[in-house]
């Protein structure tokens, strides 16, 4: 896979080496060497969950059910020895089954405006962000005990540690790659905007350029759903467990650190998704207020101009048909509709562009529940009752 941008080439070859597969889950020629790691590899993983079974016994922090003896404490334990290798092995999957359309709609043409692959400042902040997110993930392990996860063999630590390694790494490969996508999108509507303010491009380029992205848009969101979806499972119980260890009095500077790392570029890419809906909407609005100013100055034409020309037209329309009735009504309709009515039709388009593309910029689970500052808060709730059963039941 040829990828011409070099941040998202520099990502996506870094997750390819260490482990994971982005590709068409289908027979093809020279597709036995990635089908061949692939189901290696998902081999490890599989192995890994069987052995990460004993993690509440060697982990000495966290064990809900002690805390609260009931349904509520005993699905946090669950979820912590079974949902996150459990969730990667299905990511996993996915990515070999959707990882090569989901490269491709991040490495659109349209992006190499925004992401200069000749610019010596974007390599060196796309290095720095690799090298912080390997970082994250060492904080990761400090911070939660998972340097506690010994074995009798050292082959099946080394194992438990590549396993979690990937787990945590998808997890912000997952966060990155949206707001990789979404910042490009966002600053290709502001140039859009500007372009168009400054009458570099004209209605129908803009409109054009609208449609191309919301298009961009949809396939990105189709393609991301389900990684989205692990995601904000995940950091749901990233935040139950913080707000546990807060009130066990367990919780330390590193694991602060992880939960503003973890919610920092949750939240960053969904402020991006906003910010670029409010540029589309400064820019429907810049073009039907310059179709307001088009539809005035025809009226003033059209009142200028002598009215007997009007009729005069649509006396030779009536003499050209003679008796067909229904076609005579038509064409005099077609007649008005094309002279008098040219602003209006302009804003008519406009807002149906407006509703049928505004939606596709906005992330949506497989369009069913949009991604907002609505959906934060419900997020943000949701834990908090949950965690206030957890200590009222205790």
């Amino acid at each position: 896979m040829k990828i011409k941008n070099f941040s998202l080439r520099l990502f996506v070859n870094y997750s390819s080496f260490i482990g994971l597969t982005f590709d068409e889950m289908r027979l093809k020629k020279n597709c036995w060497p990635q089908l061949i790691k692939f189901l290696s590899l998902l081999m490890v993983h599989i192995y890994a969950y069987i052995l990460f079974r004993d993690y509440q016994n060697n982990n000495e922090g966290m064990n809900a059910k002690e805390l609260s003896q009931n349904h509520f404490g005993t699905l946090i334990d669950l979820v912590s020895e079974n949902f996150f290798p459990l969730a990667f092995i299905f990511s996993y999957i996915f990515y070999y089954r959707i990882g090569y359309s989901l490269i491709r709609s991040c490495d659109s043409k349209l992006f190499q405006t925004i992401y200069d692959d000749t610019s010596r400042k974007s390599q060196i902040i796309s290095i720095i962000i690799l090298i912080l997110i390997n970082i994250s993930i060492i904080l990761n392990y400090a911070g939660y005990g998972f340097w506690s996860l010994q074995t009798e063999y050292p082959f099946e630590m080394i194992i438990k540690f590549y396993s979690m390694t990937m787990i945590l790494y998808s997890q912000i490969f997952n966060n990155v790659l949206c707001i990789y996508f979404k910042f490009a999108i966002r600053q290709l509507l502001q140039q859009t905007l500007q372009n168009f303010i400054g009458k570099k491009i004209n209605d129908n380029q803009c409109l054009r350029i609208i449609r191309t992205l919301a298009k961009q848009c949809n396939n990105f969101h189709s393609s991301m759903a389900f990684f989205i979806i692990m995601n904000i499972l995940k950091d749901c119980f990233y935040l139950l467990c913080s707000f546990i260890y807060v009130y066990l009095d367990k919780f330390s500077i590193i694991q602060f650190i992880i939960l503003i790392i973890h919610f920092g570029l949750f939240v960053y890419w969904i402020y991006l998704d906003y910010d670029a809906k409010k540029i589309l909407s400064n820019l429907f609005h810049q073009i039907q207020h310059q179709y307001q100013c088009k539809s005035m100055r025809q009226q003033q034409q059209q009142q200028q101009s002598s009215s007997s020309l009007k009729v005069k037209n649509i006396k030779q329309l009536i003499q050209s048909i003679d008796n067909d009735d229904d076609r005579l009504i038509a064409e005099i309709d077609k007649y008005l509709y094309l002279n008098n009515n040219y602003g209006s039709r302009k804003e008519l388009l406009l807002i149906e562009m407006d509703e049928l593309y505004s939606e596709d910029y906005h992330f949506e689970l497989f369009n069913l529940y949009r991604l907002d500052q609505n959906f934060l808060i419900d997020f943000l709730a949701f834990t908090i009752l949950y965690f206030v059963l957890i200590i009222q039941t205790a």
